[in-house]
C-alpha cells in the first residue's frame, strides 16, 4: 500500500487494468479459435466488449467485482468449448474447466445458469456429431424463433424465481458502495 500512496496509484485501478486485458485476450481468443473470424474481426470484437464492459460495470455501476467476474468468463467458455471439442473425457481442458467453475462458483454463483445451459446445449449439439437435427431444419423460421423466445422466458422465469429472495436479501442490506442508480 505504500508503494501505491507515494506514487499516487491505486491498487484498484491495477486490478481494473489486468482485469480489462484477461477480458480483452480471453473474447479475442474465443472469436479466433471458436467462431473462427479473422484476426482484424477479433480485435475490433475484443476492443468492443472491453469498451462495454468498462462501460457497464465500472464507469456506470462503479463494481470492480464484476469486472473481476466477467474478465474470467471468457476463457471458462473457450476452455469448456475447447474441452468439448476434444471429445476425450479427462483431458487437461476439464482440469481447467474445473478450476475456472470452483471460482466462479465461490465468487458469483447466480449467473451460472446463463453460463451453463447455453453450453450443454452445445456438448449435446456435439453429441449428435455437429449436424443440426432435421426436426430442427424442418421448422419454419417463426417456430425457431417462438421455441428460442419461450426457451429463454422460461429460464429467465426459472432464474428469476430462485434469485428472489437473494434479491429481496440485497435490497435490503446495507452496502458501503452506492450510485445514483442503486440507493443504499
Amino acid at each position: 500500500d505504500i508503494l501505491f500512496i507515494q506514487r499516487g496509484f491505486d491498487s484498484g485501478v491495477i486490478l481494473l487494468l489486468v482485469s480489462l486485458g484477461l477480458f480483452s485476450v480471453g473474447v479475442y481468443s474465443c472469436s479466433v479459435e471458436i467462431f473462427g473470424q479473422r484476426e482484424k474481426v477479433a480485435i475490433l470484437a475484443s476492443l468492443m466488449a472491453v469498451l462495454g464492459n468498462f462501460y457497464l460495470t465500472t464507469w456506470f455501476n462503479t463494481h470492480l467485482g464484476s469486472i473481476m467476474y466477467g474478465a474470467i468468463l471468457p476463457f471458462f467458455l473457450y476452455a469448456c468449448v475447447k474441452y468439448i471439442k476434444n471429445k476425450k473425457l479427462i483431458s487437461n481442458w476439464l482440469y481447467i474447466c474445473i478450476l475456472f467453475l470452483i471460482f466462479i462458483f465461490l465468487s458469483y454463483v447466480y449467473p451460472l445458469i446463463f453460463i451453463i445451459a447455453p453450453l450443454a446445449i452445445y456438448a449435446f449439439f456435439q453429441s449428435l456429431g455437429g449436424k443440426t437435427p432435421k426436426v430442427v431444419i424442418d421448422l419454419s423460421l417463426w417456430k425457431k424463433l417462438t421455441i428460442i423466445l419461450l426457451l429463454g422466458l422460461m429460464l429467465f422465469v426459472i432464474a428469476y424465481i430462485i434469485a428472489e429472495p437473494m434479491r429481496v436479501r440485497a435490497a435490503t442490506e446495507y452496502r458501503s458502495w452506492s450510485t445514483a442508480i442503486n440507493h443504499i
